[in-house]
This record gives C-alpha cells, structure tokens and sequence, in this order.
C-alpha cells in the first residue's frame, strides 16, 4: 500500500452502521412519554356531585331569605318602638304643660285640661282631689306657667312606656306677687288604651 492509499484512509471516518426498522422503532418507543389517561366520572357520579352543589346552593339561598325576613322584622320593629316613643314622649310633654299651667280665675279650664288625655283611674284621682285644690288655687290667688326642657324614656314594654320629664314653672301668687321660677322633675307614664295614648301616672321626683 502507497503513502497516498493510507493517507485516504486515515481522513475518512468509519461509516455509521445502518439501523434496521426494528431498532428504529424501538427507539422511538423508548423516547415516548406516556400520558395519564383521562377519564371522566360515570354519569351516576356526575349527577351526585350535581345534585349536591344543587342542594348546598339551595340551602344557602334559604338561609339568606330567612337572615334577610329576620332582619326585615327587626327593623321593622325598631322603627315602630321608635314610632311609639316620640308619639309617647310628646303626649306626656303635653300633659306636662298643661298640669303646671293654672289660673285661679281659669280652674275649670284647668281641670279640663289634666283630664283630657289622662286614663279614667288618673281622672278619678283629680275627682278625688278637685275641691281641695280649687280651695287652696282661690284662696291663693295662684298663677303659674310651665314650659317643658325635655324627657327621657326610664321604661319601655309594650304598650307602656315611662318618662322623666324636665320643666321649669313661674308662679306667683297672693304672698308672691313677683314671679319666680322652679325646676320640676315629674314622672310620666303613658299607656295604649283603645288605639289611644293616655296618661295613667303623673307625678313629682
């Protein structure tokens, strides 16, 4: 063999052997990742899994119907006790004036007045009490005017509610000549009677 023969030889690289069908495809399959296989439930489990997001959704809505009735209700009922205690608290400030303003010349004006609007039990106690008072309003030549600075609710049930009322009242009289003025602090109950507010107690703190 010749210089040049084995200076070919040296250069060329050594072919790569030819793979026959069956490696190739062995390859292939050892290249190949195999996939989870998805499978979906059976129908009697899908119609499970349904039927109870259903049942959870309709006990939920339920719950939220009855939370919203019972927060409706409460509402409703705070806002009729609210009701209540203004209509209430001016029927006793009402019956406050007018049973601390009198004129010993007027006293039938102001009977009339405190057994207006008051329960037939506190109008028998002014009958009780009517002619000593007249008495005493004569001979003492009595004036006297109420204003009322405000009350406040001290009891509530239904169908009664207790206030303390703050007044002021001016009198004068046959010893007091010049005007002058008290506080009072009176007790006021107020009671349903026949769809109507009355008062049924009236007196000093």
């Amino acid at each position: 063999m010749t210089d040049v023969d084995r200076s070919d030889d040296a250069g060329e690289p050594d072919p790569v052997p030819a793979e026959d069908g069956d490696a190739r495809s062995s390859r292939r399959r050892a290249l190949t990742i195999p996939l989870p296989a998805l499978s979906m439930p059976p129908l009697a489990g899908r119609r499970w899994v349904l039927g109870g997001v259903g049942a959870i959704l309709l006990a939920a809505l339920v719950f939220c119907a009855l939370g919203w009735r019972s927060s409706a209700a409460d509402l409703r009922a705070a806002r009729a006790e609210q009701a209540d205690i203004a209509a209430t608290s001016q029927v006793a400030r009402d019956y406050t004036l007018r049973s601390l303003t009198y004129d010993h010349r007027r006293l039938d004006h102001f009977f009339s007045g405190v057994n207006r609007g008051a329960t037939p039990g506190l109008r028998a106690k002014y009958r009780e009490v009517r002619e000593t008072l007249t008495d005493i309003m004569s001979k003492s030549q009595v004036v006297a005017s109420g204003e009322v600075l405000g009350t406040t609710v001290t009891s509530k049930k239904p169908g009664r509610y207790e206030f303390l009322v703050f007044a002021t009242q001016k009198t004068q009289n046959i010893q007091q000549p010049e005007p002058a003025e008290v506080p009072n602090l009176l007790k006021v109950t107020v009671v349903r009677s026949d769809d109507k507010w009355l008062v049924d107690d009236y007196a000093s703190r």
